[in-house]
């Protein structure tokens, strides 16, 4: 009857790891969150709710073997992509530790005793596994795909940076543009994630494009030359960011290795920022509040 029990425990937790795996594929959106992120925040509210309800009333030693089944249920599927592509699985390492922490937390909330401890170490817990699904996972993704989990950099121009200006037909230097910061959104037609981030990008220009000391720009990326087809793509978005086209042998030059990448350049034109979407909103408007 105990094996029976804890046989249900285990193949439940596995259905529910499974769809929380699925949520991180982005075919859904809660609360603007979605792939990692609403998996994350999902699986760490889901374990830490189960399991604070089915240890609570339980001793201590079979609330350690309830643990114990839920935590391989959850993770049996992923031990053979740790164990063989562990680099490859970096990308969901964090969601597994925030997972991880949901349980902890739940089962500490429901053993431990002192009323006060319960509820402050519930409360730190819980906002820190709040704060990982979200900003947390920004700087996760940005260490492993750009190298730091800030993407604050300090590097100089290459030289000779050439763009293509989709309205005039010129092509102008970095160095010729104007403000005291720019904002650089690199993307490519094939890259549906960058036309995800389109809204974002467009926000940050219109909340900042009546100021002088910030320039916000779409940089089209291509490899064939076809410059002009990037504002097609813009128009077919409602996108009104003022837009840039550049080949691979001049964004490469900037270290633009992945899509979208976002650069942002001091007033000295040294690149003082490379990293995703999420961040490079959040740096741009600490910098350009700074200057008001």
């Amino acid at each position: 009857m105990i094996l029976r029990k804890y046989s249900t425990l285990f193949f439940a937790t596995l259905l529910i790891a499974f769809f929380l795996y699925a949520l991180a594929g982005g075919y859904v959106t809660v609360l603007g969150l979605t792939g990692f992120k609403l998996s994350s925040l999902a699986g760490f509210i889901v374990f830490f709710l189960g399991t604070f309800l089915l240890t609570r009333k339980l001793s201590m030693r079979h609330s350690l073997k309830v643990l114990l089944f839920v935590f391989l249920g959850t993770f049996i599927l992923d031990f053979p992509a740790r164990l063989f592509e562990f680099e490859a699985s970096f990308i969901s390492l964090l969601r597994s530790l925030i997972w991880l922490g949901g349980m902890l937390t739940g089962f500490l909330t429901a053993k431990c005793k002192p009323v006060f401890l319960k509820s402050f170490s519930s409360v730190i817990f819980i906002l820190a596994g709040l704060w990982l699904s979200t900003h947390g996972y920004d700087r996760w993704m940005n260490k492993l795909n750009f190298g730091t989990y800030l993407g604050i950099v300090n590097e100089p121009l290459p030289d000779e940076v050439i763009f293509y200006d989709n309205v005039s037909g010129e092509l102008i230097n970095i160095c010729d543009l104007p403000g005291e910061y720019i904002l650089l959104d690199f993307w490519s037609k094939g890259c549906s994630y960058c036309f995800e981030k389109f809204p974002d990008i467009q926000r940050l220009y219109d909340g900042l494009k009546n100021t002088e000391q910030a320039q916000i720009y779409s940089v089209y990326c291509t490899k064939n030359d076809e410059y002009l087809s990037g504002q097609e793509i813009l128009k077919k978005y409602g996108h009104t960011v003022p837009l840039l086209s550049t080949n691979d042998r001049q964004y490469t030059k900037l270290g633009v290795k992945l899509f979208p990448t976002v650069l942002i350049f001091d007033r000295d034109r040294n690149i003082i920022f490379r990293g995703d979407t999420n961040l490079a909103i959040r740096y741009m408007l600490k910098l350009t509040y700074s200057l008001i």
